[in-house]
């Protein structure tokens, strides 16, 4: 069984640094011998990625593996970025709600507070962090919708 779930997280690692070299435009590959403590995807300067594939994804689980995320950025000086995808679902990238505040205004938030979307809204917001060269953002804008759902709106793309 420990085979199968290691055959499985390669794939996904696999899977994920073809989609992330697609979205980036960076040659992003998988870190064949990965040691403890180690980042699984190498090749986006100023990040530390950690990808996660699992039958069913928990709020337990991706506390936990935010926190390891935040551990291994720490440990090299990078921001962290955790992807996961379960069974049949779509891959998410979670990061720290910090970056999104602090080209507006200073603040501090908990540790834990985190942003969640898919891997494309993930770099359109913050691929100019860490010297990525992604997308910046002058604005945020924060509110209600029409739809009675929280909306972020990000200004200035492109």
């Amino acid at each position: 069984m420990a085979g199968m779930s290691r055959t499985k997280g390669a794939t996904g690692e696999r899977e994920l640094a073809r989609l992330l070299t697609e979205i980036t435009g960076h040659n992003i590959t998988r870190r064949v011998r990965n040691l403890k403590g180690e980042d699984d995807l190498q090749g986006l300067p100023g990040w530390s990625i950690e990808v996660k594939r699992y039958k069913a994804i928990t709020p337990g689980l991706m506390a936990m593996w935010w926190s390891q995320a935040q551990r291994q950025a720490d440990a090299i000086g990078c921001e962290p970025v955790l992807f996961c995808r379960a069974d049949r679902g779509l891959w998410r990238a979670v990061w720290s709600a910090e970056l999104l505040l602090t080209k507006t205004q200073p603040c501090e938030l908990p540790w834990r507070a985190t942003v969640e979307a898919d891997p494309q809204t993930w770099w359109a917001v913050c691929g100019s962090f860490g010297n990525g060269q992604g997308h910046s953002f002058s604005r945020l804008l924060v509110g209600f919708g029409r739809s009675s759902v929280f909306d972020a709106v990000v200004f200035g793309l492109g």
